[in-house]
């Protein structure tokens, strides 16, 4: 086993394709395909499903996944030593308030246990809070939304993660459950729990004001796990991420809202092995099958 094939095999697992892999490993697609058949015979095991337009990782690929990132993480700590420096000091994580503990939970660890002496050091913050911080040198890297356009090439690398779409969450006797889903037009005096922190708050109120609609606003909370108990028991209905689905709640969709977006990894342009170990982590994670995601599904999603 090659060290050039760990980067292959970490690169199709960050990016999920192997034209894009081959692209950021800046070989030719024959040849990482190559690498990784090699390394597949060597394991004698396949590594990766392969799909026209995504490869994923097959449950012997998911296992080797810890072990490849490990490697990298040795091999990066011998050349920052051999150089005269090293991963010791501070790195600085900011996360989305939004995002669900448990997922991120893992990724922490796993990355803490692979950095060694380095400070993990974590704030949370909002999105436009956490890009002014990574902007004024205040984060090394943050875990947010991805603007449309992006920032500066310059200033700042995104790496997208996973895409969350926003639904419209009840209790599964609200008298709106069993629909197929929700029209704007339904939001008329319709009882209401706000989510302050949620990320299209002010999009939506928008779209409300446009179309004069009032929604009935019961309450009005930063507390996501409050807005989903109160949702649950039938006081009203709040617009929820995905990932922050629970059972007992219903989610369905509103079109007409076009609520989704890219959350990915943002990281500053700058000298920090900390950072580049964080960015092999975060982007090879199974976000699509991580517990929070896999744990928390709704009752019925239509």
């Amino acid at each position: 086993m090659d060290f050039y094939q760990i980067r292959y095999f970490l690169a199709v697992a960050e990016t999920g394709n192997f034209s894009k892999a081959a692209e950021r490993v800046h070989v030719s697609q024959p040849t990482l395909s190559a690498g990784i058949r090699k390394l597949e015979e060597e394991l004698g095991r396949p590594l990766f499903e392969r799909g026209r337009r995504r490869s994923a990782l097959t449950a012997d690929g998911q296992r080797f996944l810890d072990h490849a990132r490990t490697i990298q993480a040795e091999m990066t700590a011998a050349k920052e030593a051999v150089a005269g420096r090293s991963h010791d000091g501070v790195f600085r994580l900011g996360l989305m308030k939004t995002l669900p503990s448990t997922g991120i939970a893992r990724l922490l660890l796993e990355f803490r246990q692979a950095a060694g002496s380095v400070q993990l050091q974590v704030q949370e913050g909002k999105a436009e809070q956490l890009r002014t911080w990574l902007e004024q040198d205040r984060l090394d890297a943050a875990i947010t939304i991805l603007q449309s356009p992006p920032p500066p090439a310059e200033a700042i690398e995104t790496r997208p993660l996973f895409t969350s779409r926003q639904y419209v969450a009840m209790a599964p006797e609200h008298p709106l459950a069993q629909r197929s889903e929700i029209a704007l037009s339904d939001f008329q005096d319709l009882p209401t729990i706000v989510r302050i922190n949620c990320e299209f708050y002010r999009n939506s109120r928008r779209l409300f004001d446009a179309r004069n609609i009032r929604p009935h606003i019961v309450m009005r909370t930063t507390r996501d796990d409050q807005a989903i108990e109160m949702a649950a028991a039938g006081l009203g209905v709040t617009l929820l991420p995905d990932r922050l689905a629970r059972p007992g709640l219903v989610l369905l969709p509103a079109p007409e809202l076009r609520m989704s977006h890219d959350i990915g990894l943002l990281t500053a342009r700058r000298d920090n092995p900390a950072a580049a170990l964080f960015r092999i982590f975060a982007t090879s994670h199974n976000w699509l099958e991580e517990s929070f995601m896999s744990e928390t599904r709704p009752l019925r999603r239509r």
